[in-house]
């Protein structure tokens, strides 16, 4: 079983993922997710974009264009103007669930913003500057620990 295969498996069967919603827009929104993992997509931002829009289609009717886009933004998404959902948020009104998960996927266009990297580890440390040469030289982890140098 590739990697793919094992990200697609997992979110398969992580119910919490679209727990809050319907049989029929759970049903596109795992379609999608297991498009971008088969696309490559990191499967963390598809499990966190999954996430949202499942949390945001559970509260389409008591949300607003206004409060949907700041939601989705929250949640590292790129959204389209607020003009756009509203459209979406009139026309979804007449929509069955599952028609109106397929338009919110389209609407928003699910590029998730990449998390911020964590910073990476020091390079391998250095010993302190030769004050005549004025270069570094490498101190070894025992000579560290013994306090003495080659």
């Amino acid at each position: 079983m590739g990697s793919d295969d094992l990200a697609i498996s997992r979110l398969l069967e992580d119910e919490s993922l679209t727990g809050d919603i319907t049989d029929a827009p759970a049903r596109v929104l795992i379609k999608w997710g297991i498009g971008q993992l088969k696309e490559g997509k990191a499967e963390p931002a598809v499990r966190q974009t999954l996430r949202a829009l499942a949390r945001l289609i559970a509260r389409r009717a008591s949300l607003g264009p206004g409060e949907a886009r700041q939601r989705l933004e929250a949640a590292g998404l790129t959204t389209p103007d607020e003009a756009a959902l509203a459209a979406l948020w009139t026309e979804g009104a007449a929509l069955a669930d599952a028609e109106w998960a397929g338009k919110l996927v389209g609407a928003v266009g699910l590029t998730p913003t990449p998390l911020p990297r964590s910073p990476a580890p020091p390079a391998v440390e250095r010993g302190e500057e030769v004050a005549a040469g004025g270069r570094e030289e490498e101190v070894r982890w025992w000579q560290r620990l013994v306090g003495r140098r080659e």
